[in-house]
């Protein structure tokens, strides 16, 4: 029985290749900038029957963190509606945490997010700076099936 780790990551790495089969066009791929942004990416790209957004950066005013958490989650909720998703088809997630130690006040934020039998693949990892001294950065993989 392989481990629940490769199992998941098994998984996503096959609906990718899946998704990204269809034949090449362009109609197989859709990028979204984001409205008025200067910044060189796009806030989702549809490749296939897959919705990839861009990671999205927690904003506390006041340096909270469970206000940057919900911030970041908020803006995640925004982008998957923007293009026609919900967190209800969220398959996996990435969460960069710029301090380990908010690992464990960021579990039950995530959580509340997800409905308890439909909860993400994830992968949570520390590291040494965000863009803008962010304290968390949150990247989803939604399902999203391209309607021919």
């Amino acid at each position: 029985m392989m481990p629940v780790r490769t199992c998941a990551a098994a998984i996503v790495f096959g609906a990718l290749v899946a998704a990204t089969a269809a034949p090449a066009g362009a109609d197989s791929l859709t990028y979204y900038r984001p409205p008025g942004s200067t910044f060189p990416l796009s806030e989702a790209v549809q490749a296939g029957d897959l919705l990839i957004l861009s990671g999205q950066i927690g904003v506390s005013k006041t340096g909270d963190f469970g206000e940057a958490a919900h911030s970041a989650m908020d803006r995640v909720v925004t982008v998957l509606k923007a293009h026609g998703s919900d967190v209800d088809h969220v398959v996996k997630c990435t969460i960069l945490l710029a301090d380990m130690k908010n690992f464990a006040a960021f579990n039950p934020i995530y959580a509340s997010y997800f409905k308890p039998d439909r909860l993400p693949a994830r992968t949570a990892m520390g590291v040494a700076a965000l863009a803008g001294g962010a304290q968390l950065e949150v990247e989803c993989w939604a399902y999203h099936p391209v309607s021919h």
